[in-house]
C-alpha cells in the first residue's frame, strides 16, 4: 500500500513540475518554497524572474582612457564588497527593473544589493540604497542613480580594508575621492 501511495504521489509532483516548467530551466528553486517570483527561469542569455522585472546583467566601467573594462566585486568586510575595474569581462549581476535595484545572490535566501552611501559604491547585505536605472547614450545603456548617469568615478589608493585600490581602480561616486581619479560612465550590458 505504501509502495502505491509513493507512486502516486511522485506521479502528482512530476505532473506538477512539468506544467511549470513551459519553456526553461529553474533555477535558485528550494524544497518546500512555494511558487512565487522568487525562483528564476532562464530563457537565453537573461534571467527573468516570474514578475518579469529581473535580468542578468553585467556592469562595466568606459571612458576614453580606460576603454571598456569589467566592474568585479570583491569582499571587503562583514556583507560588504566593494567594486573594481578589473579586467575585460564582469561577473554577473542581477538587475530588478521593477524596484530599480541591482544585486547578487549570496545563497538562496539572501542578497546583497548595490548601494551608494558618501561615494562609496558597494554591494552590501544591509539592503538597498539609490535608484538604479539606465538612459541611452549612442547605442550603450549608462547606468544611472537616482535619475543622473554622470559622477561615476574610478580611483587608486582609497584606503580600502584589502588595499586592493593599490592596483585596481576602485568604483565610488561623486563626493569620494581617492589619488588617481578618473570620471567613467558605467555601462549596464544584458
Amino acid at each position: 500500500m505504501r509502495f502505491q501511495n509513493l507512486i502516486s504521489i511522485i506521479a502528482i509532483v512530476s505532473t506538477a513540475l512539468s506544467s511549470t516548467v513551459l519553456s526553461g530551466t529553474i533555477s535558485n528553486y528550494t524544497v518546500g518554497s512555494s511558487a512565487t517570483a522568487e525562483h528564476k527561469v532562464s530563457n537565453s542569455n537573461s534571467t527573468i524572474s516570474a514578475s518579469g522585472c529581473e535580468r542578468k546583467v553585467k556592469l562595466f566601467g568606459i571612458s576614453d582612457n580606460i576603454g571598456k573594462v569589467g566592474l568585479t566585486n570583491y569582499h571587503e568586510g562583514a556583507g560588504i564588497n566593494y567594486l573594481f575595474l578589473t579586467g575585460s569581462d564582469s561577473p554577473t549581476y542581477i538587475y530588478n527593473e521593477c524596484t530599480k535595484q541591482i544585486y547578487i545572490l549570496l545563497d538562496s535566501t539572501h542578497k546583497q544589493f548595490l548601494n551608494e552611501a558618501y561615494g562609496f559604491v558597494q554591494l552590501t547585505v544591509t539592503g538597498p540604497a539609490g535608484e538604479y536605472g539606465y538612459k541611452v547614450d549612442n547605442g550603450v545603456r549608462l547606468l544611472t542613480l537616482n535619475g543622473s548617469s554622470d559622477g561615476w568615478i574610478a580611483c587608486k589608493n582609497t584606503n580600502d580594508p584589502y588595499n586592493i585600490s593599490s592596483n585596481l581602480p576602485q568604483l565610488a561616486y561623486r563626493g569620494f575621492y581617492g589619488t588617481q581619479c578618473e570620471q567613467i560612465n558605467v555601462e549596464i550590458d544584458y
